[in-house]
Parts: structure tokens; sequence; C-alpha cells
């Protein structure tokens, strides 16, 4: 157990520091080897779950929407990995504004998020970084629709409810939502407020 959770331990570091510098093709490279270490080994070690979604994170948090769509279904034994992809496919419907097939993903990644139980990934149960996941999923359909207030509550919800999961390096949470919200703050021409959150990002 402990050989697999080191080395793949790095491997997750590799993706993530490449994914915060800005190095997509870094970043799903790594995700990719990742998840390839991890599948054969899942009925035995579940605990090594935690990083078998990677490659959906890395794809969400570059706004890869077409490879997003492309990704097949996981095993629904997968519960993490499952909610992860609604929630990935539901960011991609969003994003070209196809807001009832987000909806209906939205719908989906809560009912898996209803059967996880005792389910952790790293430092965190899995329930309390998918809240992030809903409510931030949430507040990019409100924005697809054009409520753009609705949206930033919403966002606000899910950084409050990231900046509640227990530290983790990297992080059980790696899309961070201060990103998101200043992303939207951008798109809607709030400069200024956008750097704000942005900044408040890079201090923390």
């Amino acid at each position: 157990l402990y050989p697999a959770m080191y080395y793949n331990h790095n491997v997750h570091f590799l993706a993530a520091a490449s994914a915060a510098n800005g190095r997509y093709a870094d970043s799903i490279k790594n995700a990719r080897e990742l998840e390839a270490n991890v599948k054969p080994l899942l009925k035995a070690m579940p605990m090594l779950e935690m990083f078998n979604p990677y490659p959906l994170v890395s794809l969400t948090r570059f706004g890869k929407w077409d490879e997003i769509l492309k990704e097949p279904k996981p095993d629904p034994s997968l519960k993490i990995t499952t909610a992860f992809w609604h929630f990935a496919r539901g960011s991609a419907y969003a994003a070209s504004k196809q807001t009832a097939n987000a909806e209906a993903e939205l719908k989906a990644l809560r009912a898996v998020d209803q059967t996880l139980g005792e389910a952790r990934l790293f430092n965190n149960a899995a329930i309390d970084v998918l809240k992030v996941a809903e409510f931030s999923l949430e507040g990019k359909i409100a924005f697809s629709r054009g409520d753009k207030q609705a949206a930033f509550d919403l966002l606000n919800k899910a950084i409050v409810a990231e900046d509640g999961t227990s530290y983790a390096e990297p992080a059980d949470w790696d899309l961070p939502g201060r990103e998101v919200l200043g992303g939207a703050l951008l798109a809607s021409g709030d400069a200024a407020a956008a750097e704000k959150v942005f900044r408040e990002e890079i201090r923390r």
C-alpha cells in the first residue's frame, strides 16, 4: 500500500503543480499517468481512488470542454470518480450554454453525492469536498443563464465550502473557487473585483 500511495502522491504533485503554473500538457500527462497507475489497483485498494479523477480535474481547470465530453463514464462503483465526471460534464455544458444538459449533470452529481457515505479523499470526507462541486456547478449554470448575481452568490458559497475543507497537499479540491469567481467577474466586465479575487487566491 505505502509504495503505491507514496509514488502516486508524487505524480499527483506533478499534475497539480503543472496545473497551478498553467502548464496543461504537463498537467494532463501526469494526470493520465496517475490514472493509469491506480486503475488496476482500485478494487484491492479503494483509498487510491482519490487519485483517479485527476484527469477530469486537469481538463476542467483548463477549460477543455470538448475533451471532457469524450471522457467515458466511469464504473459506477467508483463513486468519487463518477461525481467528478458529472461535475466536469456539467461545467462543459454550462460553458457552452447548454443549460438543460448542465442541470441534468448537477442532478446526477447530487444523486451520487448522496451515496458517498464514509468515502474519503485524502484529508477530507468526499461529501465535504463534493459539496464544493455542487455549489460551483450551480453557480456556473446560473452564470450561463445570465443570472449573474445568483452566480456570484453561489460561487462565493463554493469558496466558503472550499475554505472549510481540511488542508491537504495537493488540495483535495484542486479547482480553486476563486479562479472560477474571478473568471466570472472578469467576463462580466468587473476587472477590479476580479483582480481582488485573483490576488486573494495567489495570497492563499
